[in-house]
């Protein structure tokens, strides 16, 4: 019968770690830690209809900046804030792109319970 080899192969691959049961950590969660510690930063995107609410803000400063103005989106059923999100969403990439390419690592996003505000959490090893 097939029984005991399949019962064999399904033993060997839980003990030895090849069938997988739960999630596999991130890579930051993986990684050796960085010999000095890490410094950390928040970007938190928030996004309403009032125009001065609108930010990209960065703690601590990011490339001088402290925050970025974005476009103030009032509900995504009208063309212009689909227009305003999309735009807001581009510039929001190109800033976290930017992060990345300094050497931060991104390592949690909170969105939160409404479209409104999102935090991106980075972190980048202490020299």
């Amino acid at each position: 019968m097939l029984r005991f080899p399949v019962l064999t192969l399904l033993a060997w691959l839980l003990l030895s770690g090849r069938l997988l049961l739960g999630a596999l950590p991130a890579w930051a969660q993986a990684a050796p830690a960085a010999p000095h510690g890490y410094d950390f930063m928040m970007v938190i995107a928030t996004q309403t209809s009032a125009a001065k609410n609108s930010l990209l803000q960065f703690i601590p400063t990011f490339r001088g900046k402290t925050e970025i103005q974005l476009e103030p989106v009032s509900g995504l059923a009208s063309y212009y804030s689909q227009d305003s999100f999309k735009r807001n969403t581009e510039l929001i990439n190109q800033q976290l792109g930017l992060a990345t390419a300094q050497g931060w690592e991104l390592v949690q996003v909170l969105p939160s319970s409404s479209l409104v505000a999102t935090s991106y959490l980075f972190r980048k090893p202490r020299p």
